[in-house]
């Protein structure tokens, strides 16, 4: 088996399906399965789904009746795929993420020999819709005084949502706009609003930097060293900065590759058009508070030195 592409779905059936679409039609893609790992949907689209693919024999659906966090559900993914289906490679998806790089498999396992085989891979992340490329996030591990920044800052966020709210509401009024502006002056722009926007994917490959979590790949030096793929468990966010300070700790080394592609058409799942309510931008701020504290104190106590001191 070459690779398993690993797709964790939870109830967005149309951004799922976008998903499988898109694998079907790779190269090599006999040479692979599709593993589609339902976290808990318990709305009916795990059936809906096995019936639009029954045709499709390397295409493996599985059923987690509990539900669980986004690491959890991954991690479970990871060991059962582990197990039962021995791949060179994993490629962990989010359900919005497709790929129309119809050499990926190829260009994967060559990327794997040149960079002589690193333990995890990232592709350069495109998102159509704002024209942003997302990964890497960032050239090296987040520090300690870069952790509580984004801590206090989450905070602060947290207090002004009514503004954000607005913010939003201004964002879709102009989206339309953005589609005829060159990406060149996108990127020009928020140069000179120093808005938080990475330019890392110019690079042709780096080494070791956090790779955007929506396309992560392990590889067979990861797969034999570890039986998860993202811990602790900070239920939602944070998961790529916890894998890439485990990598650093461990050894591990990374390769950010530009030759390998997939967009990310994020905001699928929950609806293009839709503008997110208060309840929903303080509950996003609250998760990530929590992810960031769990980020910083595992930071601190890094159980990964243990392993690499025995090692």
């Amino acid at each position: 088996m070459k690779v398993s592409f690993i797709i964790l779905h939870y109830k967005t059936i149309m951004a799922t399906k976008m998903c499988i679409d898109s694998l079907i039609n790779l190269n090599d893609i006999n040479e692979c399965n599709i593993v589609v790992y339902d976290n808990g949907s318990n709305d009916g689209t795990l059936k809906k789904l096995k019936a639009e693919y029954v045709n499709h024999k390397n295409i493996i659906f599985v059923k987690n009746t509990q539900g669980g966090s986004f690491s959890e559900g991954n991690n479970e993914a990871y060991r059962l795929v582990k197990q039962q289906y021995g791949p060179k490679f994993m490629v962990f998806l989010n359900s919005d993420v497709q790929i129309k790089q119809h050499k990926f498999v190829t260009i994967l396992e060559k990327e794997y020999e040149k960079f002589n085989h690193p333990y995890v891979l990232g592709p350069d992340v495109y998102n159509p819709r704002t024209k942003q490329h997302q990964s890497p996030m960032f050239q090296n591990v987040v520090t300690l005084d870069e952790i509580e920044w984004k801590i206090t800052n989450e905070k602060k966020r947290l207090k002004r949502i009514d503004e954000i709210v607005k913010e939003y509401e201004h964002a879709k009024k102009t989206e339309n706009l953005k589609k005829i502006i060159p990406n060149v002056v996108l990127e020009a722009r928020d140069r000179l609003l120093k808005k938080d926007t990475s330019f890392l994917y110019k690079k042709r490959y780096l080494k070791n930097s956090v790779l955007q979590g929506s396309c992560i790949i392990v590889t067979p030096k990861y797969i034999e060293s570890e039986n998860c793929i993202f811990e602790p468990d900070t239920k939602f966010y944070a998961e790529e900065l916890l894998l890439a300070l485990k990598c650093a700790t461990l050894g591990y080394e990374t390769i950010y590759s530009k030759k390998l592609k997939v967009r990310h058409w994020h905001g699928m799942s929950s609806g293009f058009n839709v503008i997110p309510s208060k309840e929903s931008l303080e509950l996003k701020e609250k998760r990530l508070i929590h992810a960031y504290n769990i980020y910083k104190e595992t930071l601190l106590s890094n159980p990964w030195k243990d392993r690499k001191n025995e090692s």
